[in-house]
């Protein structure tokens, strides 16, 4: 027998077809398919999603995702599952807990919070699935002040989820109704959702009655690329060798690049930046171009150690997955700054740390620790933060929604929510639904990641480092800024009476990369793009002069 959401919302049509724009560009083609009472008393039904990035202002490629709910007739989740470039999760309901099967093969376990429905926000027809179980079909629908909880599937959390009238708002079609997400709904009168909008981002999902054909995708969703993988440049003479350090948490796979000839040699450890990506730099559709950086130094004598961050390559996601923040990070680097320094390759030869975004902050923390031993005779930091993260974050907002035509309105909206978690954090208020809004919420699974970062200000590090810095940033960079984030940092250093070195490189971006004009952006990093010859001369140079290498 079918549920009633199902009858609302499949009667007559076993597909629903969402379309997603941002301002006026299609950005994803939404299907959700309903394939009845399967195993049981439990319901199957199965989405589909085609993303296109650049109407997003990213690059790369259309991204194609699947996802699949089992659900009781009340639609309470059982089972779920979403597959995509890069994505694998699954998860187990109970009545309390939810069972998280990760894409490395281990499980987490995580409180249900009270969880009624589960939404996902890569397909917009979860929430409209939601409207239609608490509706059941009731003219007019009962949702006028809806509350219930959501776990939101793409951000493994729970979150409140509440609705009141926006009477302000009129529609022929229907009723709109205001969200505690900082959304907009429009109900028919049954409670079929045609329309689900978001002002501050300038996204919107539209039902369209008759929609494209649900597309048959083969698996994988995206046949023919292959995938980014590393490989050893022709003709190199330095040796590359895969070990496995023991991690705080979990084992952390890593290579290292062994110069030529006898040894020992001058070692350097590579910290890279933030989110998922192997141990060469790859991300997925990018290269960030870390194994250019630490080839080019093997063949000028250097041994390297470069290792993959948590949940690529070899290293496994840990026990941490689910409050990761940049403390385990540090505490991964610190594991293999020890590790390489015992290397019989390094025995020795000064050590020295290059720290990319991110990982200058973690370069920053151990090369100032005053137990280090053997000391660090140099850090070169690449596209270093110089303000508190909710600055450099406010500051990528403007330059991305510039790009994307947003207003200013909607601009400074979304950076009043990096203002409002910083400033949450700051204060210590609990970090719920009480103090902080449930959009922010459902973004920020936990405050670790956030609170860490802003626990450790590069000003203040950089005064706590007694060997010779370099500091390199690119002109075009629009994640960090020459004036606001560079020059603060060496003014910190100066302050400090540190030793700091500048170099500011025209042309380049945040990956040390050439841009093709005055202003890079996040769809220049899906060009396959070198490292810029000139930054690694630079870095070189400087480093091989603290080692007594001749260049």
């Amino acid at each position: 027998m079918m549920p009633s959401w199902a009858r609302l919302l499949f009667a007559g049509q076993p597909t629903l077809f969402y379309r997603v724009k941002m301002l006026d560009r299609v950005c994803v083609e939404q299907w959700t398919t309903y394939h009845g009472q399967e195993q049981g008393e439990l319901h199957r039904l199965t989405f589909l999603a085609e993303v296109d990035p650049a109407a997003m202002g990213s690059g790369g490629g259309k991204i194609r995702l699947r996802g699949e709910l089992w659900c009781t007739p009340e639609l309470e989740p059982v089972r779920y599952s979403l597959q995509g470039d890069n994505v694998r999760l699954r998860q187990r309901f109970s009545a309390d807990q939810v069972d998280i099967l990760l894409p490395d093969g281990s499980t987490q376990r995580m409180d249900r919070a009270g969880a009624t429905f589960l939404s996902d926000g890569n397909f917009p027809a979860t929430l409209a699935l939601v409207y239609a179980a608490v509706s059941g079909g009731a003219a007019p629908p009962p949702i006028e002040h809806l509350k219930l909880k959501l776990f939101v599937a793409n951000t493994l959390v729970t979150v409140p989820y509440e609705t009141s009238p926006a009477d302000d708002l009129t529609s022929p079609s229907g009723r709109w109704h205001r969200t505690s997400h900082r959304t907009e709904v429009l109900l028919d009168e049954s409670g079929v959702m045609l329309e689900a909008r978001s002002p501050d981002s300038g996204l919107s999902a539209t039902l369209l009655r008759q929609g494209p054909p649900v597309p048959d995708w083969p698996d994988p969703l995206i046949p023919g690329a292959p995938p980014l993988a590393y490989r050893p440049p022709q003709g190199a003479r330095f040796r590359l060798e895969d070990v496995e350090i023991p991690g705080p948490v979990t084992p952390i796979g890593a290579t290292l690049s062994i110069p030529p000839g006898e040894g020992p040699f001058p070692a350097v450890l590579f910290i890279s930046g933030s989110g998922t990506h192997d141990r060469h730099g790859i991300a997925g559709k990018i290269d960030i171009g870390s194994h250019e950086v630490m080839d080019d130094l093997a063949a000028h004598g250097f041994v390297g150690l470069r290792f993959d961050t948590r949940g690529a390559g070899t290293t496994r996601l840990g026990a941490d997955f689910l409050d990761h923040g940049l403390g385990a990070d540090i505490a991964d680097a610190r594991a293999c700054l020890a590790y390489l320094s015992a290397r019989p390759e390094a025995a020795g030869q000064p050590l020295f740390l290059i720290g990319h975004s991110q990982g200058a902050t973690i370069a920053l923390v151990l090369a100032g620790e005053p137990s280090r031993e053997p000391g660090v005779r140099g850090v070169v930091l690449m596209a270093a933060m110089g303000r508190d993260l909710d600055e450099v974050l406010a500051d990528q907002i403007l330059a991305h929604g510039q790009r994307l035509g947003l207003s200013a309105a909607q601009i400074e909206a979304q950076q009043a929510d990096t203002r409002e978690v910083a400033e949450l954090i700051r204060s210590g208020r609990p970090w719920d639904a009480e103090q902080l809004p449930h959009h922010l919420l459902a973004t920020f699974r936990t405050r670790t990641w956030y609170e860490e970062f802003l626990r450790h200000p590069t000003s203040e590090l950089i005064g706590k480092v007694h060997c010779p810095m370099l500091l390199c940033q690119g002109r075009e960079d629009f994640q960090v800024s020459p004036e606001r984030d560079a020059e603060r940092l060496l003014a910190a250093a100066r302050r400090s009476g540190r030793d700091c070195t500048y170099a500011l490189f025209p042309g380049l971006d945040h990956l040390f990369k050439r841009t093709r004009g005055q202003s890079s952006s996040l769809a220049e990093y899906f060009e396959p793009r070198p490292v810029a010859p000139e930054f690694l001369a630079r870095l070189r140079t400087w480093l091989a002069s603290r080692a007594g290498l001749k260049t």
